[in-house]
């Protein structure tokens, strides 16, 4: 069964290029801890394509 999950995430101030960048490398190596590398490699394409930036 898949679930789908929504992660809400609220900032208050300016994010920088590298705030950004540090948040994506943090969520990248999170999800490969769970999931393992070729389902992260399937589930960060898929945010990618919801607009994150790559």
């Amino acid at each position: 069964m898949k679930r789908n999950r929504e992660i809400i995430v609220e900032v208050k101030g300016i994010i920088t290029d590298e705030m950004r960048r540090e948040y994506h490398h943090i969520l990248a190596d999170a999800i490969v801890a769970k999931y393992g590398v070729e389902i992260a490699k399937q589930i960060l394409e898929a945010l990618k394509c919801d607009g994150l930036p790559k």
